[in-house]
């Protein structure tokens, strides 16, 4: 066999080996990639595995942490709103109770009052003059004495002041003008033994400015066409007017500035018609 036989036969084997060699490589390669990357996917799903884990371990924690929280407010919400109503509750039942007792102090001076305002009820407006002339006037005025006033308007079983706080302004105020007004007519027809221009007690100037900011202009003009009962007349519209203002205030109505400007004008002649009173009374006594 010649030297290139030998060479020929040598060469293909020589390429075959390399070629195997190549593809043994080749498929090692593949093998060993695909085990890396298999490797590599495991040990990311075990991390992702426990990250998730740890993920949801602490959305569980923070949830129950949020709740807690959410619970505790919700506690104190519940308590805080119980003890709002239970005050609210507290506070109404105060506002009622005080509206009651003013109402029923208007009842008394209105059952309470003295005889002659009733004599002087049935009288007409041209009577009251000659009013003195009646007998038995001057017992029946005995009854309006400054001591008796003061007995009437003066409640001393109960000081009805005590329940101002607790009622708005107005009702107030249309309160303190009803007995102020009721006192000064007493104290007028009182007067009236001495001069019998008092029995006129409806063109009295101090007791006409209360008048002026207790009632409307159409309710004044109303008034002074009255001729007979003008007495009772004045009370029903004064009591009307307080229990319509009660009404409001129980119904949680809020009064207008109209209303707090005219309570502070009605306070304000009715402390002086009181002042006036008292001097008068002491002057006179």
């Amino acid at each position: 066999m010649s030297i290139q036989d030998i060479v020929l036969s040598v060469v293909p084997s020589a390429v075959i080996s390399s070629a195997l060699l190549v593809i043994i490589g080749w498929l090692f390669r593949e093998s060993i990639s695909a085990w890396l990357k298999a490797s590599i996917q495991h040990e990311y799903d075990q991390k992702l595995e426990t990250h998730k884990a740890s993920l949801k371990s602490q959305n569980e924690a923070s949830f129950l942490e949020l709740k807690n929280a959410l619970d505790q407010r919700f506690t104190l919400y519940q308590a805080a709103q119980t003890s709002f109503a239970e005050g609210q509750k507290a506070a109404i039942e105060r506002k009622l109770d005080s509206i009651e007792k003013l109402w029923n102090e208007i009842l008394r001076l209105k059952n309470e009052c003295p005889p002659m305002l009733a004599f002087i009820d049935l009288l007409s407006v041209k009577e009251y003059k000659d009013a003195r002339n009646h007998e038995g006037f001057g017992e029946l005025a005995t009854g309006c004495s400054p001591e008796k006033i003061a007995e009437y308007v003066g409640n001393r079983d109960y000081p009805v002041e005590k329940v101002r706080p607790y009622v708005e302004e107005y009702l107030w105020s249309m309160f303190f003008a009803y007995r102020q007004i009721m006192g000064r007519i007493c104290s007028l027809l009182y007067w009236s033994l001495k001069d019998a221009d008092k029995a006129e007690w409806h063109n009295d100037n101090f007791l006409q400015q209360i008048l002026e900011a207790v009632l409307s202009k159409n309710e004044l003009t109303e008034f002074e066409n009255i001729n007979l009962r003008k007495i009772s007349w004045l009370q029903q519209r004064l009591e009307s007017k307080i229990l319509a203002a009660s009404q409001k205030i129980i119904s949680g109505e809020k009064l207008s500035e109209e209303s707090f400007a005219q309570a502070r004008s009605i306070l304000e002649r009715a402390a002086m018609l009181d002042s006036i009173n008292r001097h008068e009374s002491s002057r006179k006594s």
